[in-house]
């Protein structure tokens, strides 16, 4: 279909003809495509095309507040012989993506895709959280338009036209906005009556679910009805949840007349393999139930069925934390950085950082937005506009999709209440109350009615099912508990990318032999919250053996970052997890996490299965940020006042305002196999970072607690200052002197280069002297390790190790007994060298770090071992001689002690005399 005089050509279903309709008597022209229903209180009949045309010739103004009345799944295009605007309906149910390079716009982005190939965009550029990153898709060059935004064609500019006012009702009564409300859904439920539709409708146990049964009252008759529930031979917390629905339901069928059935379903059983998911892939870019598009098919296989939804009504509840605090644009780029955590680790946060501040710019959220919640119309944009219109594209080829509370009007309308009554959902208990008041009796998500909900709390009874009475008092009545469910199916991911998902009824977790590799995670979600609160489950698991500790962790997941962990070969008793403040917005997981390659071996996948018991919500106010509690032993990877605690991979999110002058602060840096303890200490005025390394420990002090040496040394060092404590020498498994060996599988020495390298552009604002590494004896070993990651710096060691493996024969046997479980050292030398000799390591890199190397030839090892190891690396390597000095001096009275205090505190500072002339 050719657009008017333009050069631009409309191609379409051929099972969907789009409405042309000239503006006047003009060159310009108004197109609607898909289900437009007119929601307005003008009686005329009219098309959605002819009305628009006609406003359109009135002036923009009309046009626009046309839109706001319009419900459906379409697109609008306003055009002349010059070119077009094309604008979404209200929610963006009927995607647009656009090429400006390839001069295309169109419903799905791989069907752009396959008209002009395009540059599949990397995981380092966004590509596992593109469907949350603003308009990012699978295909550099290939964007999303959001919906409230116009793009205007040839040149593809971007325009947002709402809000384009405060909100008009925030001074109606409640009355007068549920009737409004109700008088728009019912203008467009006759228009869409109109149409040849079979309608069918998902009845659960929930508000929203309610809410629409309850403005569908008076039009049940005709609509379909179903619920799932579980068949009696599933087990499991999620067949819980779904018998819940049931339960409620038949409550609801009390109430009202349905035409309704229950789908029995067994999530395993009923997934069928031969329907063809590929189809389904090339109609979107998102990825939420497609099992369940057999059974779809299966029982709706008449022509003209549409689904009716109510996903909208997310929006209503003041969704993702929405605050009257938290209004602003850095609160916004947290919430983004929350979102889009998928990417953590592929993408650098800097990235992440930009990619935020340019789309808020590209999408106008600089701009002002008449009152409304930054987070709300986010909200609206990104999780409605862009995650649920993919699940729309998903069911598509199965059935349509319809929300009838999908106009601008209505949204207004609900958006116009308070902070509070959004939480509380006053709005939709009042729609409810005004349609069909009897639906607001049974239980939302619990099996007790509103009368049992409200009975205990009248007159005292103390086994009230909200929850017992608080030590004996008859006012204080404990927030009501409720189960939850573990959703079904179990995800395997290496490194972050899903590789497969297994169907499961029960709440097992385990990770399958085929799996079984490092860095894989597998892992079992928890379904939503239903309100702010706290989430309490126990873990069992059978399997204990000490000898198979670092092969596994379980561990809790909290919207993308691990919370707390425990070796699972090293419990044998249920623990315990408590997740204190979360919101229905939260994701929580609980995973196990692979630390060996033990793929193949059905008994390891046998030892690993860990079973999640009594999940159960307790609704609360948030009182503060979200808390994870085990009652296993340094299980918490939580921050506290005197404890920062942070994952590697978001270590660069660090500020400066992290760390007090003057004042040393705890620093543990998680990695995928164990904790890195570090202290930091702020100077002021200071340019430059001291970091100091541990060398060996005694453990009869350290009790395999974290220790800094020389840390006491702080307020006499002048510089910025990192203490380095070896994670091998803490915990129950703990050894005196370790090297930064871990385990055969993790050496943590790159990952505590990642950590004090950001800390150390955190400290010195990136402008500053090259940071200065210093270490004794095995503290040599990793000060050396890390200046080979840190090109420019410059290391200070004394009496170090250089190949840790000729270090005294019964050190090096107990840490390969103990952390390396007796891997022979020729295997380790063969299979990763820089962990073995960190000289040699230097050596063999192009860089310009620069080390002392100061060393007591009165010390028997460093003068007939480590010196001629260094005399002989240097005499292989004559490029290292200008960068690479050695200090002798011969101290008798020493013993094996490395340097005093005031001789390294003049070593450390920037320009001090020799502190050992003469000797």
């Amino acid at each position: 279909m050719s657009l008017g005089d333009s050069e631009w050509v409309f191609a379409h279903d051929h099972l969907e003809t789009p409405e042309l309709v000239t503006v006047g008597d003009g060159d310009r022209w108004v197109l609607v495509h898909g289900l437009c229903l007119y929601a307005g209180d003008d009686e005329r009949d009219m098309a959605p095309a002819q009305r628009l045309a006609e406003a359109a010739a009135t002036d923009e103004s009309s046009f626009l507040d046309l839109l706001d009345v319009l419900g459906g799944r379409h697109v609008v295009l306003l055009g002349n012989a010059d070119g077009y605007s094309l604008y979404q309906d209200a929610t963006g149910m009927r995607s647009v993506y656009f090429s400006p390079e390839a001069e295309l716009v169109g419903s799905h982005a791989r069907l752009l895709n396959s008209l002009q190939e395009h540059r599949a965009r990397p995981r380092a550029q966004g590509r596992r959280g593109f469907l949350m990153a603003w308009d990012r898709t699978p295909y550099v060059g290939i964007s999303a338009l959001l919906p409230n935004h116009s793009l205007s064609l040839p040149n593809f500019h971007l325009e947002r036209w709402f809000p384009r006012r405060e909100n008009p009702y925030q001074s109606w009564s409640v009355g007068a906005r549920v009737a409004a409300y109700i008088g728009l859904w019912e203008r467009q439920w006759r228009e869409f009556r109109k149409k040849d539709f079979n309608p069918v409708l998902s009845v659960t146990g929930g508000h929203d679910s309610r809410t629409n049964l309850a403005l569908l009252s008076d039009h049940i008759r005709g609509i379909r009805t179903f619920t799932y529930s579980a068949a009696d031979d599933v087990q499991s917390e999620w067949a819980d949840s779904v018998r819940l629905d049931e339960h409620i339901v038949e409550d609801i069928k009390k109430c009202i007349t349905l035409d309704h059935q229950f789908f029995i379903t067994n999530p395993v059983r009923d997934r069928d393999k031969s329907f063809p998911i590929e189809l389904v892939a090339q109609n979107t870019v998102g990825k939420h139930g497609s099992w369940l598009l057999p059974y779809y098919l299966e029982h709706f296989s008449q022509d003209g069925v549409v689904h009716i939804r109510g996903n909208t009504y997310g929006v209503y509840k003041a969704p993702w934390g929405m605050t009257s605090r938290n209004n602003t644009l850095d609160s916004l780029q947290k919430l983004y950085m929350a979102t889009t955590k998928q990417d953590r680790g592929y993408e650098p946060d800097k990235s992440r950082e930009r990619h935020f501040q340019n789309g808020a710019r590209r999408w106008q959220y600089l701009n002002d937005l008449h009152g409304y919640h930054r987070r709300e119309i986010y909200y609206w944009e990104i999780r409605l506009g862009r995650w649920a219109a993919e699940i729309y594209n998903e069911t598509d080829i199965v059935f349509p999709s319809f929300d009838p509370t999908n106009v601008r009007s209505m949204l207004e309308l609900a958006l116009s209440f308070s902070i509070p009554e959004k939480k509380a959902k006053l709005f939709q208990s009042e729609l409810i109350n005004t349609a069909y008041p009897i639906l607001n009796f049974p239980g939302k998500n619990t099996t007790h009615n509103l009368y049992e909900q409200t009975r205990f709390s009248a007159i005292g009874v103390s086994d009230s099912p909200a929850g017992k009475k608080a030590s004996g008092s008859s006012t204080d009545v404990l927030p009501p508990e409720t189960s939850v469910t573990v959703a079904p199916g179990m995800t395997i991911a290496l490194d972050g990318e899903i590789l497969d998902w297994v169907s499961l009824s029960d709440s097992d977790l385990y990770m399958p032999s085929d799996h079984f590799l490092e860095r894989s995670v597998s892992g079992r979600l928890f379904t939503s919250p239903p309100s702010d609160g706290s989430l309490t489950f126990a873990v069992e698991a059978d399997y204990y053996k000490t000898l198979a500790r670092d092969t596994w962790f379980y561990q809790v997941s909290v919207d993308g970052t691990v919370r707390a962990r425990w070796d699972g070969a090293l419990r044998g008793h249920p623990v315990h997890v408590t997740v204190s403040n979360v919101t229905p917005q939260s994701t929580i997981e609980f995973q196990i996490a692979a630390l060996r390659n033990r793929q193949g071996n059905p008994s390891w996948e046998s030892a690993t299965r860990a079973r999640i018991k009594n999940a159960r919500f307790l609704l609360h106010e948030t009182n503060g940020e979200t808390l994870v509690a085990t009652d296993v032993p340094e299980s918490n990877l939580e921050s506290t006042t005197e404890k920062l605690t942070i994952s590697v991979e978001s270590i660069d999110q660090l500020t400066k305002d992290d760390f007090t002058p003057e004042f040393p602060r705890r620093v543990d840096v998680v990695t995928t196999h164990c904790v890195i303890p570090l202290l930091v200490v702020r100077r002021r005025g200071a340019r430059r970072t001291a970091i100091l390394c541990n060398g060996p420990v005694d453990l009869g002090s350290s009790k395999g607690k974290p220790v800094f040496q020389r840390s006491t040394w702080w307020p006499d060092i002048a510089h910025h200052q990192i203490y380095v404590c070896d994670p091998a020498t803490v915990g129950d498994n703990a050894v005196s002197i370790a090297w930064g060996q871990y385990s055969p599988e993790y050496w943590s020495i790159p990952d505590t280069s990642q950590a004090v390298r950001a800390i150390n552009d955190t400290l010195t604002e990136g402008a500053c002297d090259s940071p200065l590494y210093f270490g004794s004896s095995a503290g040599g070993f990793t000060a050396l390790g890390l200046l080979a990651m840190d090109p420019k710096a410059h290391a200070i060691v004394n009496n170090a190790q250089f190949d840790w493996t000729t270090w005294y024969s019964s050190a090096v046997q107990n840490t390969r007994d103990r952390r390396l479980r007796s891997m022979p050292l020729t295997d380790l030398n063969l299979l990763a060298p820089e962990r073995v000799d960190v000289l040699r390591r230097l050596a063999a890199i192009p860089s310009q770090a620069s080390v002392d190397y100061w060393v007591n030839t009165a010390l028997k090892h460093d003068r007939d071992v480590s010196l001629p190891h260094w005399e002989r690396v240097l005499g292989e390597s004559p490029h290292l001689h200008e960068r690479m000095r050695c200090r002798r001096y011969h101290d008798m009275n020493a013993g094996s002690a490395p340097l005093g205090k005031s001789e390294t505190i003049t070593l450390l500072s920037e320009s001090g005399p020799d502190p050992r002339s003469g000797t």
